[in-house]
């Protein structure tokens, strides 16, 4: 499933959008915000001429989304093609189709696109729409907000200069993540914690970052040196911002900020080293 395939399978069956630009356009700010490009670009992102690259997926990622995101598939979809959209993504359905549970799957496979670093992902719609039909009313309604630590929190990561880094197994490479305090309340006695798992080979230094106490809409910088250590393969570094107790401020968003390293193994000569 790519973000083109999504986008046809919907957008046929929503009278409301005269043209594909309007239909995109309106996605994207259902995900955050306005997507700052011209028509001829989100017509091109409607067609799969233009990629859904890393680049326009960073400001969508970690924002409470899912709740907004459902109310545009919600109220976008006419209640009579409900059923006709349910067949043109293959999911079967004998009974009456269920326009909520519908949009909460539609939802999450637009976050599931927006928050995998790959192109092309698992499609996922039939069967988060059968859960969604299975779950209680207000299971259903709950599931729609992503699960913070503190209410009123939120955030913007940006990373600089890359997301994914391709490097020898001996190099060393410099990360800054920029954190924007999008939220209501401030950050205080806050860190950034690498969760290194135990066969994750990349050392990060320093691996427990203190982030300075940061009021709404303020940005921070921090920064980490990744080194492959030797290790020949691709790693998702995965992160936390932890509160003074040590608990997760966004739990179960692994991808926030995760930094992907692809390293390649680099054997020494006499000169150096070579790539083998």
């Amino acid at each position: 499933m790519d973000l083109a395939t999504l986008c046809k399978g919907v957008k046929p069956h929503c009278s409301k959008f005269s043209n594909r630009e309007s239909f995109v356009a309106a996605l994207f700010i259902a995900a955050g915000e306005k997507l700052q490009y011209s028509d001829s670009y989100h017509c091109n992102l409607y067609s799969g001429n233009k990629p859904f690259t890393m680049g326009l997926k960073s400001p969508y990622r970690g924002r409470d989304n899912l709740a907004s995101l459902t109310s545009f598939y919600l109220t976008s979809i006419d209640d009579a093609r409900v059923a006709t959209a349910l067949t043109d993504f293959g999911v079967p359905e004998k009974g009456e189709p269920n326009k909520k549970a519908f949009a909460v799957a539609l939802a999450k496979q637009t976050k599931a696109l927006i928050d995998n670093d790959d192109e092309v992902v698992e499609e996922i719609i039939g069967l988060e729409y059968q859960k969604a039909k299975q779950a209680p009313a207000d299971t259903v309604q709950a599931e729609t907000v992503s699960r913070k630590l503190y209410p009123g929190d939120d955030i913007y990561v940006d990373f600089r200069p890359e997301r994914i880094y391709k490097v020898g197994s001996r190099d060393d490479v410099q990360h800054t993540w920029i954190l924007q305090n999008r939220g209501k309340i401030p950050w205080n006695n806050r860190r950034l914690v690498y969760r290194r798992g135990p066969k994750d080979r990349p050392e990060a230094n320093p691996a427990d970052i203190p982030i300075p106490d940061t009021l709404p809409n303020t940005f921070v910088h921090l920064s980490a040196i990744f080194n492959g250590r030797g290790f020949d393969g691709i790693t998702r570094c995965v992160w936390d911002m932890v509160d003074e107790d040590g608990e997760n401020c966004f739990p179960n968003q692994d991808y926030l900020f995760c930094v992907t390293l692809d390293v390649k193994y680099r054997r020494k000569t006499n000169g150096g080293y070579t790539s083998e």
